[in-house]
């Protein structure tokens, strides 16, 4: 791990962030600043004066939850809100170790949580795998870009992308569907929509319903995806993948919901939408087709995850093959 990584420490005990810097610099972090409150970190961080456009001060920020004035999951919303900072990994520490509690924090915009009393090598292993995190959501958002740029000029292409998640938003999922149906190209298609959506957005609010898809979008975002590929928004609680349909690209796709559905369950995110849904999943379709069938394929897709939702959701529905 590169030591020029520049990493943020924030809790309000002088002996806790002794024990973190420790372990971080026996991994050979050596770039290591340290916050004793919320209000001093946004000071480090530069929240309110740095241009919004400028590269992030730090590459990882560690927060303590329990802290006086200002809690750490409160902080964490205010870091993560930021455009400067929405990428930037925020690793929760604690002790704190109840459910709800932790959900706030990844509702919140946490990467990932690591208790206390520290185990060294559990925070190394933390804290590299966030920075694999961003540096893969780093490559998509080159890649999207430079998918954006080449399009530019090209009938269909347009849209840009949501500003709460970072994905390419509908508008530029339709363009790559549209650009794919003009030049007749077999184009594999993957749906992944959150099972029980608009019951947690009537049930819990649209805080809720935005929190959980955020996260959702970090999470599905940093799977790796095939070459070429766009992913991005397509509605509510809805995320979209679009790849050439050449041999192997549906299978790479296939691949793609299975990694989402592996990666969603293990996170165990509370839903809270029903009693009878008390963590949050996701159905997911595959579908292919070229031309003007094309733009028929995403309206079918959705009837088919309502549909597998209505049975209770949670499954991917293999490869359909469509003219």
């Amino acid at each position: 791990m590169s030591p020029l990584l520049r990493i943020l420490l924030v809790d309000d005990s002088e002996d806790a962030r002794m024990i973190v810097r420790a372990a971080l610099e026996d991994g050979a972090f050596a770039r290591i600043d340290n916050a004793g409150s919320a209000q001093e970190a946004y000071e480090r961080l530069r929240i309110d004066t740095a241009d919004p456009d400028l590269p992030p001060d730090y590459d990882l920020i560690l927060l303590d939850i329990l802290m006086p004035g200002v809690d750490g999951v409160e902080a964490c919303a205010t870091i993560r809100s930021t455009r400067r900072y929405r990428d930037v990994p925020i690793l929760m520490v604690s002790g704190q170790s109840d459910r709800e509690t932790l959900n706030q924090a990844f509702i919140a915009g946490a990467n990932d949580y690591v208790a206390k009393p520290l185990n060294p090598l559990e925070l190394l292993a933390r804290a590299r795998s966030a920075l694999r995190f961003k540096r893969e959501i780093d490559r998509r958002r080159a890649r999207e870009a430079a998918l954006r740029i080449g399009g530019e000029g090209q009938p269909g292409i347009a849209g840009g992308f949501d500003l709460d998640s970072g994905l390419p938003d509908r508008a530029m999922v339709e363009a790559r569907i549209a650009a794919a149906a003009e030049t007749m190209r077999r184009t594999a298609l993957l749906l992944i929509g959150i099972d029980g959506f608009a019951r947690l957005r009537s049930e819990e609010g649209e805080a809720a319903a935005a929190g959980l898809q955020r996260r959702m979008a970090r999470e599905l975002g940093a799977l790796p995806a095939p070459l070429g590929a766009l992913f991005g928004l397509f509605g509510e609680g809805q995320f979209m993948a679009v790849a050439d349909g050449a041999p192997g690209g549906a299978r790479a796709l296939e691949a793609l919901a299975g990694a989402a559905r592996e990666r969603i369950g293990a996170l165990g995110l509370a839903h809270g939408g029903s009693a009878e849904q008390d963590r949050a999943t996701i159905t997911a379709i595959v579908a292919q087709g070229s031309g003007e069938d094309l733009r028929a394929v995403p309206a079918a897709m959705i009837a088919r995850t309502e549909e597998a939702r209505r049975l209770g959701g949670d499954q991917i529905i293999r490869v359909e093959q469509t003219t």
